[in-house]
């Protein structure tokens, strides 16, 4: 009998129907044969097929008799949102030249605006050494964002348009595909962040507005490669990933082409009620992003998304990915965490997606995991 093999980024069945039952039914090994059988004939002779053989008959065959679909329903997680640190340039020089930007410019490395600095201007971290524990120089993303996101909202739907003939006489006419099967457009997209104390996305955005308007009118120079390259630095890209269930595997991606933020909901934040002696109206808050473009489902996304992990931390882009067995393998002085451990060493581990599993793995060094390693 043929066994399952990889191939083309999924599981596939083999050659024979013997095998695709072989791989999707239950181990029987700990229950009573005779007790299967009988199951096996209730259940075919409800109409529902053997239940062992499910995905296999749904995928086969016609249900011709509607007795109904024993496969369970479509359950995907809402997933995890990810959104890259820009590379604006907040030297000194820049910070300077503006009263609200210069707070961030203290030389005190425990504190939030020197965490907004770095988490905007990776540069300044590598050639100033501009830092701060509270940022994580391997992770090209901004957790605060992650970590406080309530809801991504506004991604548009792939539409192709179509040409349609005149009526004839008889009133008849035709049509077919008039377009392109891409979202290539602007559009927008709102993000719900949770408000926590200290206000941190506020500042966040804030900065990030008034650094990308201070840019355009000239108050403020970018770095010299992006200027050479005549490329915009206060940009973004959004990955957001749904799914399955156990949040091990990416079901479905989309990514924006690039994005930035144009408002801060500031205003709400000095309303004033003397019957409330606290201000409810921030708690959350409203970010609009503008956003050029979106793909769904390419899979060099994922590619893409691994490759920007190794431009940040080297050791990322010597993990291998079997096609065969469908597991990896990380480079000296690193591990995976595995779903038994992986609350031990939340907020720890970083991401990398197996491109032939799609599952979203979370890799830590060897001293971090023993720093926390159960006895």
């Amino acid at each position: 009998m043929a066994t399952p093999v990889l191939s083309n980024n999924q599981f596939t069945f083999g050659q024979d129907s013997a095998g695709a039952e072989r791989l999707l039914s239950v181990n029987s090994d700990s229950i009573a044969a005779d007790w299967l059988q009988e199951v096996e004939k209730i259940t075919r002779s409800s109409g529902l097929g053997d239940l062992k053989r499910a995905h296999f008959n749904m995928l086969r065959g016609i249900n011709f008799r509607g007795t109904g679909n024993p496969v369970v329903g479509n359950q995907d997680n809402t997933g995890i949102t990810f959104f890259t640190k820009p590379r604006m340039c907040l030297s000194a020089d820049n910070l300077g030249q503006d009263r609200k930007l210069n707070q961030l410019a203290t030389i005190d490395s425990i504190t939030l605006q020197r965490a907004i600095r770095c988490m905007l201007d990776h540069v300044g971290e590598v050639t100033r050494g501009v830092i701060t524990p509270l940022v994580d120089p391997r992770l090209p993303f901004i957790p605060i964002l992650t970590n406080n996101l309530l809801s991504l909202s506004g991604w548009p739907d792939p539409v192709v348009q179509y040409w349609q003939s005149k009526a004839g006489n008889w009133k008849e006419s035709t049509a077919m595909v008039d377009d392109l099967y891409a979202t290539n457009e602007v559009f927008q997209l709102t993000a719900n962040f949770s408000n926590t104390a200290g206000d941190p996305i506020s500042l966040l955005i804030d900065t990030w507005c008034t650094y990308a308007s201070y840019v355009y009118n000239g108050l403020l120079d970018p770095y010299p490669d992006m200027i050479a390259l005549n490329e915009v630095d206060y940009q973004t890209r959004i990955y957001q990933f749904v799914l399955d269930p156990s949040r091990r595997f990416v079901q479905k991606w989309a990514i924006t082409g690039a994005s930035f933020p144009t408002s801060t909901p500031m205003g709400s934040s000095f309303n004033y009620d003397a019957t409330r002696p606290y201000n409810f109206s921030n708690q959350q808050l409203s970010i609009p992003f503008t956003c050029v473009a979106a793909q769904y489902n390419d899979p060099i996304v994922l590619q893409e998304f691994n490759e920007l992990g190794g431009d940040w931390c080297g050791s990322l882009k010597n993990i291998r990915d079997n096609r065969n067995t469908g597991t990896s393998t990380g480079p000296s002085g690193w591990r995976q965490i595995s779903i038994d451990e992986a609350l031990n060493y939340n907020y720890m581990a970083l991401p990398h997606i197996n491109i032939y599993t799609n599952e979203l793995q979370w890799w830590i060094t060897d001293a971090e995991y023993n720093m926390f390693a159960r006895s």
